[in-house]
């Protein structure tokens, strides 16, 4: 796939909310431009498409993946299609920015990097947070020594869900449960930061209805750093993230999204972080696949493969930690 002189155009398969975000972002990177929606109504695919001005609608994805106008895939559809629907598009020769989790298992994961190597063609997770300014900056006040070693990492995501047995948060056939929908994200910033899973994992899980978990809590111990990981559905928990180091800490609210970091030494907060963007943080992961695929590259420069399917093995230890029983596939 060649796009050199020229935008790389982008289609989105799937046109539910994050797919909105993502195609309102698109406008805020020059070399990117949306070029067709995929949905399975080609009404609300159409709709979608005049909305953000998207040339292309269709009612199927297997068209919109033999379309040559589309040079690169956005997957936002639930997660347990992420697997086929990412296959597809890598055998269809698109370059592929699939939303977290990737997969539901560490298996298929290694699979889609194997499929990707073999096509010679970009797969990367759209795991945002990693190419979020702050989040950014954070990695880099610790890689300067700002805080010192890093000691402990608390990160923490939870709120109160409705309780639909037949959508996906709740439904086993949907792979649901907290830990990949929303446990992923402390699990990557633990990745972040320390730069490699942990050493040894404790977890405790609780169970919904339905028999997928509805809160879990883990402790990492990864070399001398103890983290302190949870998830919920079942109710807000802090939803910040603290890194502590022995010279300071940081602090990230909403860390998962957010906008900000602070910097705390001394028990005072001496720089405070606010990346002033203009769009719903979604053009951050965008500029980055799309520089990525613009310079040639299959992997993520920002989200490599080796972290998504580290992400994974992380969610396999937390399963096993908890007595948790894989994800239906």
């Amino acid at each position: 796939m060649s796009v050199a002189g020229r935008p790389v155009r982008w289609a989105i398969l799937g046109a539910g909310r994050i797919a909105h975000a993502f195609a309102g972002d698109i406008a805020l990177v020059p070399e990117a431009r949306l070029q067709a929606v995929a949905a399975r109504e080609f009404g609300r695919a159409r709709a979608f498409a005049d909305q953000y001005r998207a040339p292309d609608a269709f009612g199927d994805y297997d068209s919109m993946l033999a379309s040559q106008d589309v040079d690169a895939v956005y997957i936002a559809t639930p997660h347990s299609f992420h697997f086929e629907q990412t296959r597809a598009a890598l055998r269809a020769g698109k370059a592929v920015l699939c939303e977290k989790p990737l997969t539901v298992t560490p298996q298929e994961t290694r699979i889609l990097i194997e499929e990707a190597s073999a096509a010679g063609v970009f797969l990367a997770e759209a795991m945002w947070t990693w190419t979020l300014p702050a989040i950014q900056r954070a990695a880099a006040w610790i890689k300067d020594g700002r805080i010192g070693e890093v000691r402990q990492i608390d990160a923490r995501f939870g709120f109160t869900a409705k309780r639909d047995r037949e959508g996906r948060l709740f439904n086993p056939a949907l792979a649901g449960g907290a830990l990949l929908d929303l446990g992923v994200y402390p699990v990557a910033l633990n990745r972040l930061i320390l730069g490699r899973g942990p050493d040894t994992v404790r977890a405790l899980a609780g169970k919904a209805e339905t028999g997928v978990e509805d809160q879990v809590e883990a402790i990492f111990q990864t070399g001398p750093v103890l983290t302190s990981l949870g998830c919920s559905f079942l109710g807000q928990l802090s939803n910040t993230a603290f890194i502590t180091g022995d010279r300071g800490a940081i602090r990230i609210p909403r860390f998962w999204s957010t906008t900000e970091a602070e910097l705390i030494q001394g028990g005072k907060v001496v720089e405070h972080f606010e990346d002033g963007r203009k769009g719903h943080g979604f053009e951050f992961e965008i500029a980055a696949a799309t520089h990525d695929i613009l310079a040639g590259r299959t992997v993520s420069s920002v989200v490599p493969l080796a972290a998504s399917l580290g992400f994974q093995e992380d969610m396999d230890m937390i399963r096993t930690a908890a007595g948790l029983q894989p994800p239906i596939v």
